[in-house]
């Protein structure tokens, strides 16, 4: 637990964990926050039943993906680029079918889960 120095009142508890590992109690929470992590969960069901379990009758449930558009192609790079290293477009390929991607992040390979907006 940490107390915020400005507001001794508030009792902040900052947990660090694999979210289809975390097991708290029910409605232990007012607010549940998931900032760009959506896309790297395969199953967002057992996420949002997780969310919704721990979460106090009217807490709030924060979320946020990265765009199905950044995340739809499957085989090539995410931007094409001329000669000179300028980027031209980002290709949109494969939106509809959605799945496990392969994604780079600096060097390291990370997998991504693509879903359309409206799923």
């Amino acid at each position: 637990s940490t107390w915020v120095s400005e507001f001794p009142f508030i009792r902040v508890e900052y947990l660090h964990s694999p979210v289809e590992y975390l097991e708290l109690n029910e409605s232990c929470a007012d607010i549940a926050v998931a900032s760009l992590l959506l896309h790297y969960v395969s199953n967002l069901q057992v996420v949002a039943r997780k969310a919704f379990r721990i979460l106090q009758p009217g807490g709030i449930f924060v979320c946020s993906f990265e765009h199905p558009v950044s995340t739809c192609c499957i085989a090539h790079p995410s931007s094409v680029k001329d000669d000179n290293g300028n980027v031209l477009y980002f290709p949109v390929d494969n939106y509809y079918e959605e799945g496990r991607r392969i994604s780079k992040w600096f060097d390291v390979e990370v997998y991504k889960y693509h879903r359309r907006i409206d799923t």
